[in-house]
């Protein structure tokens, strides 16, 4: 819903060279081309197979080697912080947006990158194309060691393969974790939610042991309570029929624990009031369908649900995304403003590739210079970029779709 425009764009190079790559080992082209010369036509591939084989592991070693430059380039680049000067908010952010690497990916290359800055062995070894990136992946897993286990975790990876190499890690880590104050542990403590993109999300939780057994015990508890009255209602039932309690029975272990631990999110949510941040927003399209805050469509049945038995709030918006209209005078966002303009922009900040969802609201026009405190001049921005536009920066567009955002010519 943005772009960014104006001045001159750091980190070119690295683009370029990332794109280059890609456009040449990747999208056919060249590595096409040397395929097809080595293999003679599709119709030897018997007769040449070795010679592919080696070509193969030949250009394999090369984009390793090709692969330690662009990390080294990229740890220089995030050192002197160029990513600020395109408005990211940091060199991970950047990455997705110019680069378009997926949030996991950016995350995970520059840990390598930094990693591989801080341990000469492990990077010479990858950048010579004697390791995989796969199993430099894995070795930069285990932080904080010397020299000497990094020689003997690269002799490892030049000729095992990379499920020993990420034995051997684990190994490591085990021997680092005995040596850990208590302190430290709880550092890493932590849950992290993130959606899959095919209907599901993921949940990752970081517990002391005392705390991971407190909730075991009670989804456990939760797990025997649902199958006793399962049973208690298989007993009452007028068609004497046993679906409930079979059903229960047959599914899963690890379905009914899921269950277990949605039945105890929902009952400790039921006990407290209802603040608008917890209620489930529902956006029901008038070109028809639904979804829930964020743009994850729902389907009929599911909407049906969750309206049924949850906390919503329903949003109508038209075919052009744009929700209800209020033009209130005043400078201070109200209740119904808020929410109208968290659906149109999906509860996150606006600023390009920006995912953030700890959010303000900015006025496009304003205030000052006889803005209006109102839906059509109100936009999601998170506490950085939000800083950013008071510094200087710029918008332009229409605030319904695409807005441009141009940093200062100073800069």
């Amino acid at each position: 819903m943005g772009s960014v425009g104006g001045g001159y764009r750091p980190g070119r190079a690295l683009v370029w060279w990332w794109s280059v790559w890609v456009a040449g080992r990747v999208r056919g082209g060249r590595g096409v081309a040397m395929a097809t010369s080595v293999l003679g036509g599709e119709e030897q591939v018997g007769a040449a197979g070795s010679e592919l084989g080696s070509w193969l592991v030949a250009q394999a070693c090369g984009a390793c080697s090709w692969e330690a430059g662009w990390l080294a380039a990229l740890v220089r680049f995030d050192r002197a912080k160029q990513w600020a000067a395109d408005g990211a908010l940091s060199c991970a952010d950047w990455l997705i947006g110019r680069v378009r690497l997926a949030r996991s990916t950016a995350f995970e290359k520059l840990r390598v990158a930094h990693e591989l800055a801080r341990r000469p062995v492990v990077a010479e070894a990858f950048a010579a194309g004697e390791i995989t990136y796969c199993a430099v992946r894995e070795i930069t897993r285990a932080t904080g060691t010397d020299p000497a286990i990094d020689e003997v975790l690269v002799e490892l990876a030049r000729t095992a393969t990379v499920l020993d190499v990420r034995r051997a890690v684990r190994r490591v880590l085990l021997l680092a974790e005995q040596d850990r104050e208590p302190q430290e542990r709880q550092a890493t403590r932590g849950v992290r939610i993130v959606a899959n993109g095919d209907g599901t999300t993921r949940v990752h939780a970081v517990l002391s042991d005392l705390e991971a057994a407190e909730l075991a015990a009670a989804l456990d508890t939760l797990m025997d309570h649902s199958s006793g009255v399962s049973q208690s209602e298989e007993s009452t039932r007028a068609d004497g029929s046993p679906a409930a309690l079979a059903d229960w029975e047959d599914r899963p272990w690890h379905h009914r624990r899921a269950d277990a631990l949605m039945d105890l999110v929902r009952a400790h949510t039921a006990r407290l009031c209802g603040a608008d941040r917890y209620l489930v927003h529902v956006v029901v399209l008038t070109a028809g369908g639904a979804e829930i805050l964020g743009g994850e469509p729902l389907d009929p049945a599911t909407t049906a649900r969750i309206r049924c038995d949850c906390s919503t709030v329903t949003h109508w918006v038209s075919e052009t995304g744009q929700p209800l209209h209020l033009g209130r005078k005043q400078r201070s966002w109200n209740l119904a403003q808020r929410r109208a303009i968290t659906v149109r922009d999906r509860g996150r900040c606006r600023f390009p590739n920006c995912e953030r969802t700890h959010t303000d609201i900015h006025h496009v026009q304003p205030w000052e210079h006889g803005g209006p405190t109102d839906i059509s001049n109100g936009i999601l921005l998170c506490p950085h970029h939000h800083t950013l536009i008071h510094d200087g920066w710029t918008i332009t567009g229409d605030i319904n779709h695409t807005l441009v955002f141009r940093r200062p010519t100073s800069l």
